[in-house]
Order: C-alpha cells, then sequence, then structure tokens
C-alpha cells in the first residue's frame, strides 16, 4: 500500500483534531464531583436553641430545611453562587449578645473554603443581594469557636454579595 503525501497530511490532520478534541473534553469542569453541595446534619438540640433565640428575639426569616434562619433584604439579580464559586462581599457577624466578631468590605472568597452555613445560604442570593443568616453552631464555628466565637455558639451574618465568580 502507498500513502501519498495528501493522505499523510490529512490523517496527521485528523489526528491532531482528534486530540485537541479529547483535551478540551478532559478539562471540562464537572461541578458535581468536584465541588458537591454541602449539607450537614443539625442536632436537634442546635436546631430548638435556635428556634428559641429566633422566637425570643421576634426576628422575622425563614427557617431552611437544613438547620438555620435566613431573611433576604435584596434578591440580587439571577447571578447566584454555585457551591464553587468565588464571591466578593461585604459582611458583619454577630454573636447573640450583638457583640461584632469579624467585619470586612470588599472581602474576596471561594465559597468552598468558607463555613457550611455559607455555603448553604449564599446561593440563595444573586449579585447585588443581602441576606442576614443565623446560623447553629454545626453550621458555624462548632464545639471549638473561632477567636472571639466561642464553642458552640450561634452566629449571625449580614452579608451583601457584590460579584460572583462561577
Amino acid at each position: 500500500m502507498t500513502i501519498t503525501r495528501s493522505t499523510f497530511k490529512n490523517s496527521l490532520l485528523c489526528l491532531s483534531l482528534i486530540t485537541v478534541s479529547l483535551l478540551f473534553s478532559s478539562c471540562s469542569k464537572d461541578s458535581s464531583s468536584t465541588c458537591p453541595e454541602v449539607n450537614k446534619t443539625v442536632p436537634q438540640n442546635e436546631l430548638t436553641q435556635l428556634d428559641n433565640y429566633i422566637s425570643a428575639s421576634n426576628i422575622i426569616a425563614e427557617r431552611d430545611a437544613r438547620g438555620f434562619y435566613y431573611a433576604i433584604n435584596n434578591n440580587g439579580n439571577s447571578n447566584k453562587p454555585n457551591a464553587c464559586a468565588n464571591i466578593l462581599v461585604n459582611y458583619v457577624g454577630k454573636l447573640v449578645s450583638g457583640q461584632v466578631f469579624d467585619q470586612n468590605q470588599n472581602a474576596s472568597f471561594s465559597l468552598k473554603g468558607l463555613i457550611t452555613g455559607w455555603q448553604m445560604a449564599m446561593p440563595l442570593v444573586g449579585e447585588e443581594g443581602e441576606i442576614i443568616i443565623y446560623l447553629p453552631p454545626t453550621l458555624g464555628y462548632g464545639i471549638t469557636g473561632n477567636g472571639a466565637v466561642p464553642s458552640n455558639a450561634i452566629t449571625i451574618f449580614t452579608i451583601t454579595l457584590i460579584k460572583v465568580n462561577n
């Protein structure tokens, strides 16, 4: 069998196209396998503690089935973060006493690197949206606490979502 120069070039071109196509398909992101949605089970005693706080404080907020409360002050636009998003936010974190334990302007985060409560709540609003989240310890800083946050503390965050990069 004789291979002509033209046949060789065509074969080489086909092989190159197949290689490039395979490279692109292997690089595509499958967010379900690399960055799955986060769910944690909140113990009943924490749910009761949070329910009691919300009720006693006359807070108007919705209870999410996953174990936290939230109030959306502004829905924002349709660009909502997914579990792998990088977000730019302004936020204030408080304890139930009203003590501010953390706050920041134009803070940039990878959502998957934040506490579980943020990972669950932030997809509820879009860019330019504002949400207040009330987190039981399991979805916040847990039994260890963090800096000014004591162990087993309910935490409250007021968050303005400035920018989303999914």
